[in-house]
């Protein structure tokens, strides 16, 4: 089990990777294949038709096959990062609930100061 400073470290190497993907050909966390195909269509029908110089149904074919790969490819980071993000959650309500807080306390809280 990763501590929290391993699950900030991988989390932005998740989101650096994700990043290298164009928004409108990466799924969306907790986004089916349908819904995918559904929101991103156009965009595979598009480069279907200039990369595979499909037409018609074989077009939506091939789009979908595109994005189907596309889907398949990046759904392993989703999950792996909506993991990390489940546990960082159950981290923080488990502090709440004893009263502690993580490194650098709450945003904008300010240090207790020490007195002499």
């Amino acid at each position: 089990r990763l501590t929290r400073e391993g699950r900030l470290a991988r989390g932005l190497e998740l989101r650096r990777e994700l990043c290298e993907y164009d928004e409108e050909q990466t799924p969306k966390l907790g986004e089916t294949i349908k819904e995918f195909f559904e929101r991103t269509g156009k965009v595979w029908a598009d480069i279907a038709h200039e990369w595979l110089q499909s037409y018609g149904k074989q077009m939506r074919r091939d789009a979908y096959s595109l994005c189907k790969q596309r889907y398949n490819e990046v759904l392993p980071l989703l999950m792996e990062f909506d993991e990390l993000l489940k546990l960082e959650q159950e981290e923080m309500e488990r502090e709440k609930q004893l009263g502690t807080r993580h490194v650098g306390g709450e945003p904008g809280a300010a240090r207790p100061r020490e007195h002499k």
